[in-house]
């Protein structure tokens, strides 16, 4: 969602929106980023969040060895 440009920004502010509010929780020092579906899911600010691929045309996350996670086609 977008902040609010009155107000002072917060930890979940990321440039001019907020992070949505997530219920799973992650420690950040030990947490790592992994495919699930078409989407990267990492740890931010103690929470799991999830990126889609989709979102920027790509079709799927792939996995490469040493680097992590990406989204491919």
């Amino acid at each position: 969602t977008c902040a609010d440009p009155s107000k002072p920004p917060t930890d979940r502010t990321v440039g001019a929106c907020e992070m949505p509010t997530s219920t799973k929780t992650c420690d950040p020092k030990t947490a790592t980023a992994k495919c699930t579906g078409a989407a990267i899911e990492y740890c931010s600010h103690g929470a799991i969040r999830s990126y889609p691929c989709k979102s920027i045309g790509a079709t799927k996350c792939v996995m490469d060895k040493n680097t992590g996670p990406r989204c491919g086609a």
